[in-house]
């Protein structure tokens, strides 16, 4: 999990060493893509630990005023709430995660849904094509990595009311149509 916390601070193209400069435009898409894989990881921890009762029953609107943004009013990180952040990791309290990441990242709770709802999906994906073996390619011929492919999808399921869990399954499905080949 604490890798997925370095590719986090990577993501957000600050330098988070001063001495240094930023190594690439902010992508807010990509920052919150981090935060989904830190979910993840969160959930898999929690299970393996046989702490599925964890997980039952998260209404999304009690979620919906969380926990401090992880940048200060100029948009820049601010450290002392990442620390918290990652501190917080460790906490089995759920909705708290939850209100920490979807703060943190900015991101509304039904974005926060759909990204994972995508992510799990292209997971499942890259699983399934030789990821495991190193025959998956998340970076194929145009260069648009995988995951980045993802926004617009969460995009429409942000926009369209109607734009549910079970149709971003399908549109990653049919996004990653050539990696399938089903």
């Amino acid at each position: 999990m604490y890798c997925e916390v370095a590719e986090l601070l990577k993501e957000t193209g600050v330098a988070f060493k001063w001495w240094k400069s930023p190594s690439h435009p902010f992508d807010r898409f990509a920052f919150n893509m981090e935060i989904i894989d830190i979910w993840h990881f969160y959930l898999s921890y929690w299970m393996l630990e046989g702490r599925q009762d964890l997980f039952m029953d998260v209404p999304v609107e009690d979620i919906i005023n969380g926990g401090p943004s992880l940048f200060d009013a100029e948009g820049h990180l601010c450290h002392e709430a990442f620390n918290y952040f990652v501190t917080e990791l460790q906490n089995p309290n759920i909705y708290h995660v939850i209100e920490l990441m979807v703060a943190g990242g900015q991101m509304s709770p039904e974005e926060f849904c759909g990204m994972y709802a995508a992510k799990a999906t292209l997971n499942s994906i890259r699983m399934s094509a030789g990821y495991k073996e190193g025959r998956y390619v998340n970076k194929p011929a145009d260069g648009v990595e995988d995951t980045a492919r993802l926004e617009y999808i969460v995009d429409a399921f942000v926009r369209d009311e109607n734009f549910d869990l079970n149709q971003i399954k399908a549109s990653v499905l049919e996004e990653f149509f050539d990696v399938i080949g089903a």
